[in-house]
C-alpha cells in the first residue's frame, strides 16, 4: 500500500466533523473528493449519486464506529481516498446501529476492480484494530491523521527473531510411500502437518466429452498429499529420509516432492 500517500492528501481529510445524518456525510464526501484534480471532470452531484447508489446495496457502516463509503466511477484513472473523523460520532445507519467515528472513503476507477478490493481489505484491517481507530480519531490535524493511518496501514509483521520454516508438499499414489513419509513428519516436535486427497488431471479430463476414452473406464483412487512446515536446520535431513524410502526422486513417476521457503509461518497443526 505504498501508493496510499499518493491517493490521499490534506484536502481529502476532515477532522472533528459534525453532520446530522448519512446524507450529509455523503454530500460532504462528494464535496471533499471533488477537490482532487483527478475528479475535475466529474460533477459533484455525480459523486454524491454514485456514493448513495452504493449505500442502497447495503450500508458501508460495518459497526464498531467505522464506515468505508466507496464507489466506482467511469472515466477516472486514479483512486481518491479520504478520511473523516468525528469524536462525537455520526448516525450512518450502521449494521450495529451505533454512531460512526471514523470514515475512510474511496472513489475508484471503474476498471480497477482488483486494486479496489485490495485497498478495501487493507483499510478494513486497520479499522478492525480498535486502538488504531481510537488513535486516528483523536488526532488534531489532517497531517497527523494521515501519518497515523498510514503507519497502521504499512505495519509489517516482525519475523526477524523467528526460526525460518520451509513448506514440504508431497503427493503420491504409492500408499507405502505415503505411510512411511507421513511418519517422518508426525515424529517431528515442531512440525505442522495435514493431509488431503488429490486427483490426477487425467481423471478430470476423462470426464470431459472431448477426452473420453483415452484412459479407459478405470476409476483411480485419490492420491494422498502431505503438507508440512518444518524448521530450516532439518530440511536437508528430511529430504534425505524421504529418498531413503523412495530412492532417487528424480527418476520416479509416482511421487512429487516440493520444498518452499516461507516468508511467514506461525502456529502448528498437530495430530
Amino acid at each position: 500500500m505504498g501508493r496510499f500517500l499518493n491517493w490521499i492528501n490534506k484536502d481529502t481529510v476532515i477532522q472533528g466533523a459534525r453532520y446530522k445524518d448519512k446524507e450529509e456525510v455523503l454530500k460532504a464526501i462528494a464535496s471533499c473528493a471533488k477537490k482532487s484534480p483527478a475528479l475535475k471532470n466529474i460533477p459533484e452531484n455525480s459523486l454524491f449519486s454514485a456514493l448513495k447508489d452504493r449505500e442502497l446495496l447495503g450500508t458501508t457502516g460495518f459497526g464498531n464506529g467505522i464506515a468505508i463509503p466507496h464507489c466506482r466511477l467511469y472515466g477516472i484513472k486514479e483512486f481518491i481516498v479520504g478520511i473523516i473523523t468525528s469524536a462525537d460520532g455520526i448516525d450512518f445507519e450502521s449494521l450495529d446501529g451505533k454512531p460512526v467515528h471514523l470514515f475512510v472513503f474511496i472513489i475508484a476507477p471503474e476498471h480497477e476492480t482488483n486494486q479496489h478490493i485490495r485497498l478495501l481489505s487493507a483499510i478494513s484491517r486497520v479499522c478492525q484494530n480498535q486502538n488504531a481507530v481510537n488513535e486516528i480519531v483523536n488526532q488534531k490535524s489532517s497531517d497527523e491523521i494521515i501519518n497515523t493511518f498510514s503507519g497502521y496501514l504499512n505495519e509489517k509483521i516482525d519475523i526477524k527473531e523467528k526460526q525460518k520454516r520451509f513448506l514440504f508438499n508431497i503427493c503420491t499414489g504409492n500408499i507405502e510411500f505415503f505411510q512411511e513419509i507421513l511418519q517422518i513428519f508426525t515424529g517431528m516436535n515442531n512440525s505442522s502437518v495435514y493431509i488431503y486427497d488429490a486427483r490426477q488431471p487425467r481423471e478430470y479430463l476423462s470426464e470431459m466429452p472431448l477426452f473420453m476414452g483415452f484412459w479407459g473406464d478405470t476409476v483411480e483412487n485419490p492420491w494422498q498429499c502431505i503438507s508440512a512446515t518444518i524448521e530450516e536446520p532439518i530440511v536437508n535431513d528430511t529430504i534425505r529420509k524421504i529418498e531413503n524410502i523412495t530412492g532417487n526422486l528424480e527418476v520416479r513417476e509416482d511421487i512429487s516432492v516440493t520444498v518452499t521457503e516461507l516468508y511467514y509461518s506461525s502456529g502448528i497443526i498437530k495430530t
